[in-house]
């Protein structure tokens, strides 16, 4: 085996252990968007997901709560998870492409 053939192997198996750790990483954090609902002139927050075939909104707390704040801060940083896991899976498929020989 080649040099490049063995570093692109190399980088072939990091990027399939990291996107294992980025799915691990996504479990952990709140499925589902947040949804701001004005009941009787006040704001409150709903975190929207899916169950199956039904959308269920969860109650999350008035929008000034620190509750809702620390939603909104894990919903960032599970976006920039999978926005690292794009590229992780785009870069894999590069690796694989160049190990096929197909580059």
């Amino acid at each position: 085996m080649s040099t490049i053939q063995h570093v692109l192997h190399e980088e072939y198996e990091r990027l399939k252990e990291l996107v294992v750790v980025y799915l691990k990483k996504l479990e952990a954090f709140p499925r589902g968007r947040p949804r701001v609902k004005v009941v009787r002139g006040s704001e409150y927050v709903y975190l929207n997901r899916r169950e199956g075939h039904k959308v269920v909104d969860e109650y999350i707390g008035r929008v000034d709560s620190e509750k809702v704040q620390e939603l909104y801060a894990q919903i960032s940083r599970r976006d920039q998870v999978i926005r690292l896991l794009a590229e992780a899976r785009q870069q894999l498929k590069d690796v694989e492409r160049a190990l096929r020989g197909k580059v």
